[in-house]
């Protein structure tokens, strides 16, 4: 497989990757809480990285007794 090959076959994923994307779907949407000590954040369009960062910081502070994350199956 040539160089201009291999640079196509990566412009057309990438190309892909893009028109996968919901176009008006907003990064981040917050679910509102009765008790104002919970909070349910939804990050769209995102993996483990940024899920496991942010539970990672956030069970770092004293004050927080429970965080988790969760990604719903692809099928």
């Amino acid at each position: 497989m040539s160089e201009e090959d291999i640079a196509s076959e990566e412009s057309s994923l990438e190309e892909q990757m893009v028109e996968e994307q919901p176009k008006n779907e907003p990064l981040i949407v917050h679910q509102e809480q009765n008790d104002k000590r919970c909070a349910t954040y939804i990050f769209n369009n995102e993996d483990h990285t940024l899920g496991n960062i942010l539970r990672t910081v956030l069970s770092g502070h004293s004050n927080v007794e429970f965080v988790g994350y969760s990604i719903p199956h692809p099928s």
